[in-house]
């Protein structure tokens, strides 16, 4: 039986744990949803709705019919679970949720077929990002250093990433980023044909010199009153503009954050 799903939990699959382990479906339920209220002249209103938590159902199968080979494999698909942590929904790694495991799985001594399930919920802001990214490109930043970018999403800021590539023909040796806040560097050797990939890794901002042969931090060369990250506020026109030295290709990419 081949897994049409895919679903990690730090990086390692039920399939990875034994494969008798079957991944069936991954089910979101319905996030609950907490209102408030005041009593006023004209009547009720509405003062705030939040959603409490967002969690998901993982249904799976073992494929054992001996019993006590079937209860050591749901005992490790229960230490699988029991320390939570970094859930991945799809193989790229475009919907990633922070959880923590909150049922455990029942199971049956006689229905050897029978479907499992675990739930998992979220619990770190934000509760998803969007599987699909936003993105834009900036061809040359010596005609047009700046780009304007509508982020979807109601948290409060989402994280940029970006990749700039040297198309001139001297290094770079400066190069300023504004979003919401801005990041300068200083003192650079970008190459022509080189490039600085800013990421995110496990949401810690990251900012590196790409070449054919190797790959080097850049944190050293911001300047002292660079800002933390680059974060784009969703709900609005962020305007994002690029300053080099020299011309330079600029592709981006957001995911909308959702609370």
């Amino acid at each position: 039986m081949a897994d049409r799903l895919y679903c990690a939990l730090n990086g390692t699959t039920l399939r990875d744990l034994d494969a008798r382990i079957h991944l069936l479906d991954v089910e979101e339920l319905a996030p609950a949803v907490r209102t408030v209220t005041a009593s006023r002249s004209g009547g009720l209103h509405l003062l705030r709705r939040q959603r409490e938590q967002l969690s998901l159902r993982v249904r799976f199968l073992i494929e054992e019919y001996d019993i006590a080979a079937r209860h050591q494999l749901l005992h490790l698909v229960a230490a699988w679970a029991e320390a939570g942590g970094v859930l991945t929904l799809h193989e790229d790694g475009k919907r990633v949720l922070r959880v923590v495991c909150t049922q455990y799985p029942t199971m049956s001594t006689l229905n050897w077929l029978e479907t499992l399930s675990l739930v998992f919920t979220a619990f770190s802001c934000p509760y998803w990002e969007d599987a699909a990214e936003t993105s834009f490109l900036m061809p040359n930043t010596s005609d047009a250093p700046s780009k304007l970018l509508a982020v979807p999403g109601d948290a409060p800021e989402t994280p940029l990433n970006l990749l700039i590539r040297n198309i001139g023909d001297t290094a770079i040796t400066t190069l300023t980023i504004s979003a919401a806040g801005k990041i300068s560097f200083q003192g650079l050797t970008l190459a022509p044909g080189a490039a600085i990939r800013i990421h995110h890794n496990a949401g810690v901002f990251a900012a590196e010199m790409v070449s054919d042969d190797s790959t080097v931090s850049i944190l050293p060369y911001r300047t002292p009153d660079s800002a933390d990250d680059l974060l784009l506020r969703p709900g609005v026109l962020n305007e994002i503009r690029v300053e080099a030295s020299a011309a330079a290709f600029v592709s981006g990419r957001c995911k909308g954050r959702y609370c």
